[in-house]
């Protein structure tokens, strides 16, 4: 098991202006790191705001996540029913 860390930009040790940093721009830095160094099968874990980027992530990935894991994650309340942002490949 190989566990992977991507911290966005504005947050912990990147620095970035908070007005340059958005949700798509941190998926974008999500599935840079996720190609640079993992393969297979993935689980992808969103904590906070990071519950968006793991969704949206998620949805670039296909074929490639098993499982999402939501970590008080930021108002994700939508139903799948109603907003279906990801659904896990057969």
């Amino acid at each position: 098991m190989r566990i992977c860390v991507s911290i966005t930009g504005g947050a912990g040790c990147r620095p970035v202006a908070s007005e340059d940093g958005t949700v798509g721009s941190w998926t974008d830095d999500a599935c840079e790191v996720i190609a640079a160094v993992t393969r297979g099968p993935l689980v992808l874990v969103g904590p906070s705001m990071g519950g968006w980027i793991m969704l949206l992530a998620a949805r670039r990935l296909p074929g490639r996540v098993r499982a999402l894991v939501g970590v008080a994650a930021w108002q994700i309340v939508a139903s799948p029913t109603t907003y279906p942002v990801w659904r896990p490949s057969s």
